[in-house]
């Protein structure tokens, strides 16, 4: 009742209240009761944004209908007549569209084609940055045609191929060069289309630029200050958008590209495997211990492979597990009371031989692994996890499937692009919207109530029987290949 009355207002409203809702409801008994269920079922859904009072609530949909930002293609870019959706365009349309799913056309056009464009992982680096570590192994699992992102022996060199947007005539018929730009207006937030028009370098200053970067820094520290490390990359640059007002939209202002390259107040930092925006004022080393950090300097400086984060650990040895999920393994560890470290690298990698590329560098993933242990079983609270813990649960068992399946096709030697694509895209989608559901219930900012979580149970059972059924066509397809 409350999910459709949601939708009703989501298609037919720019802002609502949690009382606009609640008076189409008719609801007699416990008011508060009703009220507070609808807050937090428009809080936890990413199509709105809120006030910090968390009782009015904006649709997203309506605040970036026709608005217009910047993209400035780089020059190997225009030296080959394409532009890689990447990052783009995250912070302008739902967060459920790949950049493999974005429609882009120039204004009164046809929508432009695409080319297949192959290249190491490395070199995909500066056009999807801004997606976040766990977002770009998503989205390369699920667009690779080729290539098996999850292979035991897949680094930054090796090859994948991905759509990019043929914009060759558009370059040639406007003399494109370095530093003319793109302005993108948004025809379509929730199915990701974008229309487009050039605009020469000279049309736009330095000084704009820079006044544009400052202003875009000054909202997205703000949504730091409010959300910390709640949202993933994509959803801070969008909220900051939120944040800064309608003044950040048009032709006049910065790309992201020019945005994170500019900027001296932002950065992207990468700790217990989970990427996020800080300020650059802010230092968490100066409470480390000398010795230690020397020491585990010694091991980067002579191991040859990934070193920087848990997660780039899991992603170099043949892991697809995430961190949402590698957390929630163990905070339900904590709920049964399994707090031995050994019994919870069973349970996360059982008998498996993570491929690590030395010794030094399972030295370093153990003690990234036993640090993170150490601070959520210690800061384990079971009364506030209690009706969290049931949903995190069956979600677990379906990611527990969906693993062991992963592994399966790994010994198997199946390269991903063996199998059809449209259900491994969907699989891909899948596993991230139970991600970002882990994610949410792994915070401690985050609370449910019975009820609520009795809803949330509906809707990952759901999850959980599409996922076993696309499974199980995939398994007939590995039977067929073996």
């Amino acid at each position: 009742m409350i999910d459709n009355e949601i939708d009703e207002f989501y298609i037919k409203n720019h802002s609502f209240t949690v009382d606009d809702i609640f008076n189409k409801l008719n609801v007699i008994k416990d008011p508060k009761l009703c009220k507070e269920q609808i807050a937090r079922a428009l809080d936890s859904d990413s199509r709105f944004f809120c006030d910090s009072t968390k009782q009015h609530f904006f649709s997203k949909k309506m605040f970036f209908h026709h608005a217009e930002f910047v993209i400035t293609p780089d020059e190997a870019e225009i030296n080959e007549g394409i532009l890689f959706p990447g990052h783009r365009f995250i912070a302008f349309c739902n967060e459920d569209v790949f950049p493999s799913e974005i429609t882009l056309r120039e204004c009164g056009g046809p929508n432009l084609k695409t080319q297949k464009k192959t290249l190491k992982i490395s070199e995909l680096t500066q056009y999807h940055l801004l997606m976040g570590t766990e977002q770009i192994s998503d989205f390369l699992a699920a667009e690779d045609e080729d290539h098996d992102v999850f292979n035991s022996k897949a680094s930054s060199e090796s090859l994948v191929t991905l759509n990019v947007f043929d914009l060759k005539k558009i370059y040639a018929d406007t003399n494109f060069k370095f530093g003319d730009i793109l302005v993108c207006r948004v025809l379509d937030w929730e199915r990701g289309e974008f229309d487009f028009t050039y605009r020469i370098k000279s049309s736009r200053t330095t000084d704009s630029i820079q006044d544009w970067v400052d202003n875009y820094s000054d909202a997205l520290e703000k949504v730091i200050d409010d959300y910390e490390r709640y949202f993933e990359l994509p959803e801070f640059l969008t909220w900051a958008f939120f944040y800064g007002g309608k003044t950040l939209f048009g032709e006049n202002g910065a790309s992201l590209d020019e945005f994170y390259h500019l900027t001296e107040r932002i950065e992207i930092r990468f700790e217990q495997g989970q990427s996020f925006f800080a300020k650059t004022a802010e230092d968490d080393s100066s409470g480390e211990d000398a010795t230690e950090t020397g020491a585990e300097d010694d091991l980067l400086s002579i191991s040859a492979g990934a070193t920087s984060s848990i997660e780039e650990i899991m992603r170099e040895t043949g892991t697809p597990m995430t961190m949402n999920e590698l957390d929630a393994f163990m905070l339900d560890s904590c709920l049964n009371r399994e707090l031995e470290f050994d019994d919870l690298y069973a349970r996360c990698f059982g008998e498996r031989r993570l491929g690590f590329a030395d010794g030094a560098q399972e030295v370093i993933f153990m003690n990234y692994l036993e640090d993170r242990w150490e601070s959520i079983s210690s800061n384990y609270d079971r009364h506030r996890d209690e009706f969290k813990a049931k949903v995190r649960g069956s979600i677990l068992e379906a990611t527990q499937e969906r693993l062991d399946w992963l592994h399966a096709l790994a010994d198997l030697e199946i390269l991903s692009a063996q199998l059809p694509r449209a259900e491994m895209k969907k699989l891909a989608k899948l596993a991230k919207h139970l991600d970002d559901i882990l994610g949410m219930l792994n915070s401690e900012k985050y609370e449910l109530s019975e009820d609520e979580a009795e809803n949330m149970m509906d809707i990952v059972g759901e999850s959980s029987d599409l996922q076993a059924e696309l499974l199980g066509k995939m398994s007939d397809w590995m039977n067929h290949l073996t």
